[in-house]
């Protein structure tokens, strides 16, 4: 998951990069063309961030999540399955969670 996370974290630096050439590229040129294409790679950028931070919440919650759920789910000592009510899903994937 740290791979994936650190790929994550390099598209949204080209996202951003690509962002900032847009905005200097309209404020200093008239040429439609040019504008066009600078407009094109910031929306390209922009959804394939979007993209991969979907697909990166996906497998997040299809592997920590499970395997936490999994840990959690034990059988205890009694034969009773144990269910723990703590939720370890990270939808937005906004930052560590702690799964202790």
């Amino acid at each position: 998951m740290n791979d994936l996370d650190e790929v994550v974290e390099q598209c949204r630096i080209i996202q951003e990069m690509s962002n900032d050439l847009g905005e200097m590229i309209a404020n200093s040129s008239d040429t439609d063309e040019i504008l066009n294409r600078a407009m094109t790679l910031t929306g390209v950028s922009k959804y394939m961030f979007e993209k991969l931070q979907y697909h990166n919440s996906i497998a997040w919650n299809n592997t920590v999540v499970a395997l936490k759920k999994e840990q959690n789910d034990a059988i205890s000592d009694d034969g009773t399955t144990r269910v723990s009510s703590r939720t370890f899903e990270n939808i937005e994937k906004t930052g560590l969670i702690d799964l202790s």
